[in-house]
């Protein structure tokens, strides 16, 4: 499936809007349309787009992209989820900054740091706009942890067709977070690794 140009539109606003960011602002899209445009098989078109960054950046990102913001930056939780969030509307996709996001699960926990998955994050040209991606590795453990099957295989699948490309970040993940022995284990069937 490709990316539907709506959200692409979308994708490409906000990316020329994050370009007057400070130069080392760091910042990447992840989700459904990063999966998509990873070439993950996805069964539905993205309903929302999903910008991830580390707290040091989030009230620059935030600020740039504050004539389509329905509210303000801040503390978000739920059972499993903590970070800082914000809501915006773009071109008829609701878009949202996602800054110091935890997951924590029975499972595991995972603290995304986004700096750190940078330098594994693949970048993609869109109608002039360069994007970077948040690399699979993060999205695989995300969706383990949050027992997402339909979106955990695809992404496995994808995977192991580049491993020397995906697992560098993956290693990262697992070094860096507290992962039940039992999904390093499922990680580790799922990748072939």
């Amino acid at each position: 499936m490709k990316l539907d140009d709506n959200v692409e539109y979308a994708i490409r606003v906000m990316a020329g809007k994050l370009k007057k960011a400070r130069y080392d602002t760091v910042w990447l899209l992840g989700g459904s349309s990063g999966l998509l445009l990873q070439g993950v098989d996805l069964s539905r078109q993205p309903r929302d787009i999903d910008v991830y960054t580390d707290s040091k950046d989030a009230e620059e990102i935030y600020s740039l992209l504050n004539d389509f913001a329905t509210d303000k930056l801040g503390p978000s939780e739920t059972e499993i989820y903590s970070s800082r969030l914000a809501h915006f509307h773009i071109a008829g996709m609701p878009l949202e900054l996602v800054s110091d996001f935890r997951i924590s699960t029975a499972a595991g926990s995972y603290h995304v740091n986004v700096g750190a998955l940078f330098p594994y994050s693949p970048e993609v040209g869109l109608g002039g706009c360069k994007v970077r991606l948040m690399p699979l590795a993060h999205e695989l453990v995300f969706n383990v942890l949050r027992a997402r099957e339909d979106r955990y295989e695809p992404i496995a699948a994808r995977m192991k067709q580049a491993p020397d490309q995906y697992f560098p970040a993956l290693e990262l993940i697992v070094e860096d977070n507290r992962l039940t022995p039992s999904v390093v284990e499922q990680i580790s069937r799922l990748t072939e690794v």
